[in-house]
């Protein structure tokens, strides 16, 4: 296996965990939405109660993902870190 070109990671996993947990966050909401208007009126019993709680999640994990430190660089651009090497020997 050959080394990777340049020294450095480029640092974009937490820019790609926070897009992720966006997608997700708004497939529940889109999900959740197209099932409250599928199943028609009456809009509050609790044939709609699965619906409203995926749309709920939606928006928590939304929220949650928006206001997480942890995905995003607190500079504005991305982390060079140095690069793992991985060894190409077997190992004993």
């Amino acid at each position: 296996m050959t080394p990777p070109a340049g020294e450095f990671e480029d640092g974009l996993q937490r820019e790609r965990t926070a897009l992720a947990w966006n997608r997700t966050a708004l497939a529940l909401i889109a999900a959740g939405s197209l099932l409250i208007q599928h199943l028609g009126a009456p809009h509050f019993d609790l044939l709609h109660l699965p619906a409203y709680s995926t749309v709920v999640a939606g928006i928590v994990v939304l929220w949650l993902a928006a206001t997480d430190d942890r995905w995003r660089s607190h500079s504005g651009t991305a982390e060079l870190r140095p690069r793992r090497w991985h060894s190409t020997s077997p190992r004993c």
